[in-house]
Formats: structure tokens, sequence, C-alpha cells
């Protein structure tokens, strides 16, 4: 079902979406102490911005209908979840260039040390996240257990329209970022190809609709990330 926080939806499933991924996340404790988890949007939502736009580092061509992204947008929030973040923290840029979307790039690269380089030059200018990483181990913001967020459940016939209908390009695009994930015994090597830039090649799938591709999703990150959380579930 709709939880993107986008309208014309209830935004609560939204809400739910977030605390399932928090709680995934803070149910295994030795994962969540080297966690940051970014939450952000790819759109203001239509609120009003009293600041004008400031200029942007363009991308880098070619741009074929003449647009050359060389302005920000609206700002929109971002929120930086991590028992490495101090409680109650706000923080802007520390320099002349703001936060934007890029910088979630650059901060996997400065966290992973990948030396590929950045993806343009809008990444390149775009300043990291670990300036908001404050807390030492010996002082951690562990943040609660979990967090509950209550909605009206849709009615059957509703999963069942969302599950047997096309997959979109977004969930296309979640789909094939799975199909990407290694699994543990083979991590290492997967940093490593992306510290060098190595292209991950995944083969064509044959998934067409959601119920046909959650129980792969499924699989591909219980093998490289909730494997320990699944296993405490059964027990």
């Amino acid at each position: 079902m709709a939880n993107d926080h986008h309208p014309p939806y209830d935004i609560t499933p939204g809400e739910q979406l977030v605390a399932q991924v928090y709680n995934n996340l803070r149910a295994n404790l030795d994962l969540w102490k080297k966690t940051l988890l970014i939450v952000t949007w790819d759109e203001h939502g239509g609120c009003y911005d009293h600041l004008p736009p400031p200029a942007a580092a363009p991308p880098g061509g070619p741009y074929p209908d003449r647009f050359t992204f060389d302005r920000f947008g609206v700002r929109v929030p971002t929120l930086a979840v991590s028992p490495l973040v101090a409680p109650g923290s706000r923080f802007a840029a520390p320099g002349s260039v703001p936060f934007d979307h890029t910088s979630i790039m650059a901060t996997v690269r400065q966290i992973f040390g990948i030396t590929a380089g950045p993806l343009t030059q809008r990444d390149a200018a775009a300043p990291d996240l670990t300036a908001v990483l404050t807390q030492g181990q010996g002082d951690l913001n562990l943040g609660p257990e979990s967090i509950a967020v209550d909605a009206p459940p849709p009615t059957a016939e509703d999963v069942a329209a969302a599950a047997s209908a096309p997959l979109t390009s977004f969930q296309e695009g979640l789909l094939y970022a799975a199909a990407t994930l290694p699994p543990q015994d083979r991590l290492l090597a997967w940093l490593t190809s992306l510290r060098t830039g190595t292209a991950v090649e995944v083969a064509p799938l044959p998934h067409r609709t959601p119920k046909e591709a959650l129980p792969f999703i499924q699989d591909k990150l219980s093998t490289f990330l909730l494997r320990d959380v699944r296993e405490r579930a059964r027990r």
C-alpha cells in the first residue's frame, strides 16, 4: 500500500514505514551502535519556502533539455538518526555550500573510504554528514527500543489489489537494489567493489508484481542485514 508520505495519501503508513525500519535496526544492538539512518524526501510537499534557492554546482553535462541544474531546489527536511548523533541536535552545513541530497552520496564515500571519486560535480562539492556524528562509543544515544505508530489497517481487498498490480518504476528500483546485496560471507568483497567503483551486474529478474518480489527482497535482506533479527524472532 502507498506509504510514501506523498499526496493525496494518508501519511500515517509512511510514519509506520519509518518506524518499522528503525525498529528492525534498533533490535540488533551491535548493528545499531554503528548505524546512521537517514530519512529524507525528494521534494517539499507543496509547503511555501521564503528562502530563494541559491546557486549550485551543476552536475556536469550533457544537458539535452538545456537545463543545467545549476540551482538548488526548495528546502526539504532530513533526519539523521543514530546513536552517534546527540539527542535534540539541529545541524546546518559548516560552509557556504548547503546540505543537499547529494550529501548522502558524499557521506557514503567518506564513511566507506570509496576511492573511485564522486559521481558528478554536484556531489563532489556537497558537504558530507559526518560532522553530525558527535557521540563517542562510551556516550551513545541509543534512543527508544521501539516506536509504535497506529493506523487503521487497509482492507484485504486493497492489499490484494496492490500486491497483484504491476511493479512501479520505484518498486523495480528497490527490487534491483536488493538484488545487488551480497550474503554476509561476501560482504568485504562487495565493499571493495564499491570502493573501486566496480559495477555490480544483476541479471534480469522475473518478478512482475509486489507479491512476487516480496519474498525475494526479504531473503536478500535477511542474508545481508537482518538474519540475526529474524533468528531471534523465530525463537
